[in-house]
Formats: structure tokens, sequence, C-alpha cells
């Protein structure tokens, strides 16, 4: 049974079908991305430094997205979906940070104040050590180093601002996870044909109502920035509008019953149709998504990955983000789904 993760939040009752009543497999976060980084060192991961945080996630996943992925298994199953603001926002500031990126000779200029990619120094010998085989100590003071390091570049444009997750929801690794989205876009160089349709029975959007008024004028405020978003924010204002509106207790379920619906092609492959595809500018190949259809391999990931060197000579990789999803009982026994973020570093081959 968890804790109840947030003293404020609203829970809504979208369905009374029948629910998939079961927890599927899980795995650990460490066994999630040793297999990911293959034989590469695993140097630090966010749960071992961030209390009562989760430390599994589902083991087969619908998608790699952690938050689509857990929208997919609430709606593919009719079971109890679990969101915060800082899910909602890190996946729309991470869609900010592609479109900068991929427009970056048009934009970039107006947020840093060098052309180029420049080397940060960054000093951390008193908080990281390292021997033969690994490197360990306070990651997320590193990092927040590193975020600081970078927001000094960033002068023209209060985006560190804008970008970050700062709700009463918010946690060590969120704020981490909003401000690498940043560190995407200044690109530092530190040194050291069948359809399923059930639906989701509930929504839970965690935090206060303040939170989720603060994410729409967020969104409000990506619009007076003029980055050309609008093509983007046309499709995402209907779906910010209705979150609020569905924490104040007014429900439409055909809104809810339309977040995602998952149309298998064949085998190898699969698009959705829905409105969760709102939250993504892009698809993961750098194409505007037009409509509510994108095919499940062309989603982003839902992470950052920073480079960055030790002068102990570590080549390492911080990697941000939305990590997956999971399941756990409530209260009353039902099963709620909710999206996992979280970092890890692991070493990389800077030739390969």
């Amino acid at each position: 049974m968890p804790s109840v993760r947030h003293q404020k939040f609203s829970t809504q009752i979208i369905s009374n079908g029948e629910s998939y009543n079961h927890i599927l497999d899980h795995v650990s976060v460490n066994s999630r991305f040793a297999k990911e980084f293959g034989g590469e060192t695993l140097h630090g991961v966010w749960t071992n430094y961030e209390k009562e945080c989760k430390s599994d996630v589902l083991e087969n996943p619908i998608c790699t997205h952690g938050l689509v992925a857990a929208v997919l298994q609430a709606y593919s199953s009719n079971q109890h979906l679990r969101i915060s603001p800082d899910d909602v926002w890190l996946t729309i500031a991470q869609g900010v940070s592609q479109h900068i990126s991929l427009n970056s000779e048009k934009y970039r200029h107006r947020l840093v104040k060098h052309e180029g990619q420049k080397e940060v120094q960054i000093f951390a010998g008193d908080i990281l050590d390292s021997n033969d085989s690994s490197v360990t100590g306070d990651w997320p003071e590193l990092f927040r180093r590193i975020i600081a390091a970078t927001d000094e570049q960033v002068g023209k444009l209060d985006m560190k601002a804008l970008l970050k997750c700062d709700f009463t929801t918010s946690t060590t690794t969120s704020k981490i996870a909003s401000g690498v989205a940043l560190l995407d876009v200044v690109k530092p160089l530190p040194n050291y044909t069948n359809s399923t349709k059930c639906g989701i029975s509930k929504i839970t959007l965690d935090g206060s109502l303040e939170d989720w008024n603060k994410l729409q004028e967020k969104v409000i405020q990506l619009r007076k920035i003029n980055f050309d978003l609008d093509f983007w924010l046309d499709r995402l204002d209907p779906v910010i509008q209705q979150l609020v509106a569905t924490y104040h207790g007014e429900i439409d379920k055909t809104f809810w019953n339309t977040i995602a619906t998952e149309l298998k092609i064949d085998s190898n492959n699969s698009s959705l149709v829905g409105w969760i595809s709102s939250f993504f500018p892009y698809g993961c190949d750098g194409k505007p998504l037009k409509g509510n259809r994108i095919q499940v391999s062309d989603l982003p990931d839902g992470r950052i990955a920073l480079p960055f060197v030790t002068t102990s000579g570590f080549y390492l990789k911080l990697i941000s983000g939305f990590v997956g999803a999971r399941q756990e009982y409530d209260s009353d026994g039902d099963v709620v789904v909710s999206p996992v973020i979280g970092w890890a570093v692991c070493g990389f081959n800077p030739s390969g």
C-alpha cells in the first residue's frame, strides 16, 4: 500500500467499469539501467539519494516514455492514473528544449552569451571521490553546481525560471531533471490494426490547485517568449485547461476516454491516437507532430543525456528524465499507475 505522496491532491472517478486489478512484473531501477547501459559502469542512481522515492519500474512498459507508458498502462487496463505537475511540466520543458535545439540558429543567440559550445569548469573535489573503476559522492550537489554554472550563461531570457519544476510536488530529482532540460539547450561541456480501448477508472492530480494554475500560467508564458511555438501550444492549451478543470471536479469523460488509444498495425509497429500526443511538439525524428496520431516508435524517450569528463579521466554521462512507470496498490486495493522521474550516472566511450 503506497503512502500519500503529497498532502494535497484531487482524485476524480472517470469510469465505473471493471478494472484489471493486477500488478505486472517490476524490476529495480538499477537493473533497468544496467540492462540499458550494457557493460558500462553505473556510478550513481537517484534512488540512493532521495528518501521515499520509487525504486522499481515496470519491467516491460508499453513504450519508453514514462508518462506515456503510465497513461497507456492505466488506459488499457481501466486502472487508476496518478500524475503530478512535475510529470506534465517536465514533458513540456523537454519539448521546448527539443524545439530550440532543432532551430538553434534562430533561437540560441537569444538565450546564451557565447557562440558554439563553451567548456564549463566545475570544482567537485570536495564532493566526489574516484578509484580505478568508479566515481562516487554527492551527485545531486554536482548537478546543482553544473546547473548553476550554466545558468550564468543564460542571460537574455529568464528561461531557467520558466522551465524549472517549482511546484509543491517538486523533488530534488524533478528539479534536476527540469534543470537538465535547459542544459540541453545551452549544451555546455562540463569538464569533470487492432485497437485497445478501455479507459481510466480514476485520475489523481497530485499537488494543490495553485500548482496546476501555475503550470497553466507557465504554458501561457511560453507563447510570450515568441519562439514560434503556436503550432504546438494550440494543441496543448486545451489539454492543460481540462487538467485544471478536472482538479476542480469538472469531469469531461469524453476527454479522458480519448487520452490514448493504441492501434496495433503489425507486430513491429503501432500508433497512438489521442490527446496524449499534445504533450510533444516533435517526434524523435525531429518532425513536427500534427493532429493526435503518433507512431509509438517515434515517441521521444523522455530523457536527456549530458556527457561530462572528470579531471581523473572518467568519461561520464548523466541520464535524466523519465525512467519508466510503475504500479502499486492504493488504500482501496486498486492498482494505481504513475510515471517515474529519475537520473543515473554511467560511463561512456567517447570514441564510440
